[in-house]
């Protein structure tokens, strides 16, 4: 498959600039008194046999290993939970306060001694404390491979690689630099991906394989639920002299309509250049049902309603063009769109219905210029289809379009296109 280096000066990506500026901004090493020893790096052996080249293996069981480090500033910011697990007894609990005094509570590791990595981490988001922030700058980081600076010229940079929640969307977030000494206003560009809309009450594995580089070779690799929804070849980090460290849990700087985040994490993996997918892989469960948290003694209910939380059953929440050369996002499809092949990287089109829930199936019907119709039984819903993550190409003909998406649960969302040269 071809890859194309995607470059995004947007507004998306400057939400992040300030992520680790000024009252967060210290090492882990600064705040001693906040954290756990961390061991040296050293091969596990797992509780599956199949599995190996695993330098971590965290199931909380029965507590967290010396294997991470805590950054927390409260006393509910960590816990260690029997309400809630993916497998075996327990899973952290991460709760995060618009009056905390930190911007934070996560665990952490070291920074990598080598530049490639796997990683797993399942996370599990209870939707009564995930209402839709009342706009974009109210983003949350719930998985990061933080910088670690050279000198204090670079306190307060971007983490390089984030997993954000933006307006309800889950995002991957790029940065890299290629200069030595670097700080958000040098750096030498970015990129975003687009992980479809929030899935809330339910575990999301997340799987990551990445080859850590400020320069070409760099890969990220990553997986939902199975998933292949990133596979992007190019730089993705600072030219420091050490390599990104993992922290997990909750960042979250600006707080708008809410007032509480939670967040629940199990079974987190880390493997080494040689793993594989299936060394760090969460072991496969039902979400459905899931384990419902218990609630807090004395919650305390966000100010307003979410806006936008999904009605029952499954229906699409937007589209997305996707660029069937790279399989990564060009644009949000809306509604009346112009699709300007001047303006586009490519001809090779796709397009991706993103829903409130995998549970279902999704009916394609365009109408217009073409017509075609399509069923999609899985995620990702490809009005073209796709083979794990690997979207076929739709070049279209000049003309109009109208696109229905109709769910498993009967709900339709429609839209109309137009294509020129």
């Amino acid at each position: 498959m071809r890859t194309k280096l995607l470059l995004f000066s947007t507004s998306l990506l400057s939400l992040l600039n300030v992520a680790c500026e000024n009252v967060d901004s210290v090492e882990p090493k600064e705040v001693s008194k906040l954290s756990t020893a961390i061991s040296s790096a050293a091969y596990v052996t797992s509780v599956d046999a199949s599995r190996s080249n695993l330098l971590v293996e965290e199931r909380i069981e029965p507590t967290l290993s010396s294997a991470f480090g805590k950054q927390n500033y409260t006393s509910h910011a960590y816990s260690e939970t029997t309400a809630m697990s993916r497998t075996g007894q327990k899973a952290m609990r991460f709760e995060l306060r618009s009056s905390d005094p930190g911007v934070r509570s996560e665990i952490w590791r070291d920074s990598e001694t080598s530049k490639e990595r796997w990683y797993s981490v399942p996370v599990y988001l209870p939707s009564a404390y995930w209402q839709t922030d009342a706009v974009k700058g109210g983003w949350d980081i719930i998985t990061q491979l933080h910088a670690t600076d050279d000198n204090s010229t670079e306190t307060g940079r971007t983490p390089p690689i984030s997993l954000a929640v933006i307006k309800n969307q889950l995002t991957l977030v790029v940065w890299w630099a290629t200069r030595s000494t670097s700080t958000n206003a040098t750096r030498s560009g970015g990129t975003t991906f687009d992980l479809g809309p929030l899935e809330k009450d339910k575990w999301l594995d997340m799987v990551y394989h990445i080859k850590f580089s400020y320069l070409s070779d760099g890969i990220i690799e990553v997986w939902k639920n199975g998933v292949k929804v990133v596979n992007y070849r190019g730089p993705n980090c600072y030219n420091d002299v050490k390599l990104p460290r993992l922290h997990l849990g909750i960042y979250k700087r600006n707080w708008h309509g809410v007032s509480k985040r939670v967040t629940y994490v199990d079974d987190i993996r880390v493997g080494d250049g040689n793993a594989t997918y299936n060394d760090v892989a969460p072991r496969p469960i039902s979400n459905s049902p899931s384990p419902t948290p218990q609630p807090d003694p004395t919650p305390t209910p966000d100010p307003t309603p979410d806006p936008e939380t999904p009605t029952t059953g499954q229906k699409v929440e937007s589209f997305t063009l996707i660029n069937a050369d790279t399989d990564q996002p060009i644009q949000t499809l809306t509604n009346g769109a112009l699709l300007d092949f001047s303006n586009l990287p490519t001809k090779n089109l796709n397009i991706r219905a993103n829903t409130n829930t995998t549970d279902g199936a999704v009916t394609f019907k365009l109408s217009g210029a073409k017509t075609y119709s399509r069923n999609e039984g899985t995620a990702p819903y490809a009005v073209f289809g796709d083979t794990n993550g690997d979207y076929k190409p739709w070049v279209p003909v000049v003309g109009r379009y109208t696109l229905n998406a109709t769910t498993s649960s009967g709900t339709t969302t429609s839209i109309n296109f137009s294509v020129q040269n």
